[in-house]
């Protein structure tokens, strides 16, 4: 998990995103509560009045699918208001968070794709194999999550 968070921190700081680290169990019913008790409001109400801003998009970065899964549906109790700020965002690539619905991007590593292109390539390498274009991505980089985070006026709660 230190690995994920370190990814994380470098990114966002530098894409100049503050980050809240929240330590809590990797599992849905600790997901489940954070998302219950979540108030945005609660870190503004400690400074001293400013003016206000327009609403911020807000990401959450889960660490595993399951905390994210628990999150998810502990926002639901939220206003819609508020879940349209809100970006999920978990590391696993499980089956159980590609369902739309639940709009959880993955951080996870395309391996499956990867491996796929691997076995492309050494097929074509074979005598006698016959070519084609392969336009495989064999770089992952997180850059297009950052900017869904930072992008405002994200809608991904419908």
């Amino acid at each position: 998990m230190s690995e994920r968070l370190a990814g994380v921190e470098r990114e966002l700081k530098r894409a100049g995103v503050p980050l809240q680290v929240v330590e809590c169990g990797l599992n849905y019913a600790a997901g489940l509560e954070h998302g219950l008790r979540f108030d945005p409001t609660a870190e503004k109400s400690k400074k001293a009045a400013k003016p206000q801003k327009p609403l911020q998009p807000i990401g959450f970065i889960a660490a595993n699918d399951w905390l994210a899964v628990g999150l998810h549906t502990g926002l639901q109790s939220q206003s819609t208001a508020l879940r349209r700020r809100v970006t999920l965002l978990s590391f696993d690539g499980l089956e159980l968070t590609r369902r739309p619905e639940l709009a959880i991007a993955s951080l996870a590593v395309p391996i499956k794709r990867w491996r796929r292109t691997v076995e492309e390539l050494q097929r074509l390498q074979r005598a006698g194999a016959v070519g084609r274009a392969l336009r495989y991505s064999l770089k992952w980089s997180a850059s297009p999550i950052i900017s869904v985070l930072t992008t405002p006026g994200q809608e991904n709660f419908r």
